[in-house]
């Protein structure tokens, strides 16, 4: 495919090439890993991976394609976001269903149907996802652990003694960490 833009890859998808969807979804999945990660909130914790959570939502996509109607690349982000939300909502329900009597999924479950009441303005959801992809893009960029306190402070709101509970550090070396990787990812996000 080259060096396409997502625009002319969605274009080409549109028009029936599946390698230009494969290619746009696999462009992509920096955007998608941070849409499942925000999805979920930490309610599957180390019970679903977000790559097997990211491939059923390729797979989702993939399948349903034919039903997105848009023609701009925002408007194929708010699908994508809708279709990931979807799929990762599903996941938890089925863990729901596996783990009946698990507060923490509980209360992940309500969050999730919460996030999904949400009523903002198309265009403000449109700008907020096309930064949330460059942002995403990012992220990616830096080491492991980096993204991994990111994400558990920003996206799963844990306090810094959580955070340093779950990677097996101290608080005061998570909160060094946290630093540091908001820092190298304010010089990234810059370029």
């Amino acid at each position: 495919m080259g060096q396409l833009s997502s625009r002319q890859l969605l274009t080409a998808a549109k028009g029936g090439n599946r390698d230009a969807l494969g290619q746009l979804l696999n462009d992509l999945r920096p955007y998608l890993r941070v849409v499942a990660r925000n999805a979920h909130r930490g309610a599957l914790l180390n019970l679903v991976d977000d790559s097997d959570l990211i491939q059923d939502a390729i797979v989702e996509v993939t399948q349903s394609f034919g039903h997105f109607r848009g023609s701009e690349v925002p408007q194929f982000l708010a699908w994508l976001r809708q279709v990931v939300s979807n799929t990762v909502h599903k996941s938890v329900r089925q863990l729901l269903h596996v783990q009946k009597r698990n507060p923490g999924m509980i209360d992940a479950g309500q969050k999730l149907d919460q996030i999904a009441d949400s009523d903002q303005q198309p265009e403000r959801i449109a700008q907020v996802r096309e930064e949330a992809a460059q942002l995403a893009v990012a992220l990616e960029q830096l080491p492991a652990e980096m993204q991994q306190v990111l994400l558990l402070r920003l996206i799963d709101d844990l306090p810094h003694a959580a955070i340093a509970h779950r990677l097996g550090r101290s608080e005061q070396a998570t909160r060094m960490l946290y630093v540091r990787a908001v820092r190298q990812l304010r010089e990234v996000f810059g370029e």
